[in-house]
């Protein structure tokens, strides 16, 4: 026979264990990765190419277009000059234009965002939701073909 605060202390723990996974899963999610890595994996994701299979300008050029789909459909953050992480406005996501593979958004205005980042929860559903685009616009294309 069981002794029942033996067992009570168990599942305690486990409890505990359980909330602290979560927890940690949690804040590795929030996480900030690179607007460049993230655009990169997005790309590979997305297309299924490596990087071996471009030269260099054109990986490049690639990597830069998934970054300006990406920071369309999920939140991207910059470092100020004070070294705080912030979300770069919608506004400006809109205006600006990605370059240098994800690097840089540069405003019309001549103002450039540096240290572009997501975070990685952000990353997966902006995946995700780049892949249902293109399903649907895959399949929409072949409707029209047909």
């Amino acid at each position: 026979m069981h002794d029942n605060r033996e067992y009570t202390g168990f599942m305690h723990r486990m409890k505990k264990d359980l909330h602290k996974v979560q927890q940690d899963l949690l804040a590795r999610q929030a996480k900030p990765v690179k607007l460049r890595v993230a655009s990169s994996i997005a790309h590979y994701e997305l297309t299924g190419r490596k990087r071996e299979a471009y030269k260099a300008q054109e990986y490049f050029a690639a990597v830069a277009e998934v970054a300006a789909q990406l920071v369309q459909v999920a939140d991207v953050y910059y470092i100020n000059e004070a070294g705080r992480l912030l979300r770069v406005p919608s506004e400006d996501v809109a205006a600006g234009k990605v370059i240098n593979g994800g690097d840089v958004l540069a405003m019309p205005n001549g103002f450039t965002y540096r240290g572009l980042s997501m975070r990685r929860s952000d990353v997966m559903d902006g995946i995700a939701a780049l892949k249902g685009a293109r399903a649907l616009m895959s399949s929409q294309e072949a409707k029209t073909q047909a």
